[in-house]
């Protein structure tokens, strides 16, 4: 018994060791420092959505990428809010490309409060994989019913700024 906790002790202390080489930090509230913001029209109403990270990536410095930490979304009150999802997604040939996902909300609230998105399909990155071909993460809301409509909004690494 003693092994298996001087091993899990030693792996836990490796993993932070390497965590701080890397410059990587643990998802947690606690840890952003910055934030994206943006928002579209969607129904005649507003919808906005934001991430938060730890670390803002630059395009000077390609290669560094900072995980998005949080996400979130905002519906006008009285939008029929139908799905709100959260993809990855990398710029390149002259148009943003899905990469992979991040979270999905069926039957999101629309009552004008700010929600934090789940992490229930992955965790992403942000930052520039060369310094023409940056990731970022695109949410989309979708509205539901005979007149449904959808609209998205882009935050990119370039966005990102310090909140503390």
């Amino acid at each position: 018994m003693r092994r298996i906790l001087t091993k899990a002790t030693a792996a836990l202390v490796m993993g932070v060791i390497v965590a701080v080489a890397i410059g990587a930090a643990p998802a947690s509230a606690a840890n952003v420092r910055y934030r994206a913001a943006g928002s579209c029209n969607l129904d005649g109403k507003e919808f906005r959505a934001d991430i938060h990270t730890w670390g803002k990536p630059t395009r000077n410095n390609p290669g560094v990428y900072t995980e998005v930490q949080l996400w979130g979304y905002k519906f006008d009150a009285g939008i029929d809010a139908a799905i709100v999802a959260a993809v990855q997604v990398r710029w390149y040939d002259g148009s943003w490309h899905p990469t992979g996902p991040m979270g999905v909300v069926n039957q999101p609230p629309a009552d004008g409060k700010w929600h934090n998105g789940p992490r229930n399909t992955g965790v992403q990155d942000i930052g520039y994989l060369n310094p023409n071909s940056p990731f970022a993460i695109r949410i989309t809301a979708y509205t539901g019913g005979l007149n449904s409509d959808l609209c998205s909004v882009f935050l990119r690494p370039v966005d990102l700024v310090w909140i503390g």
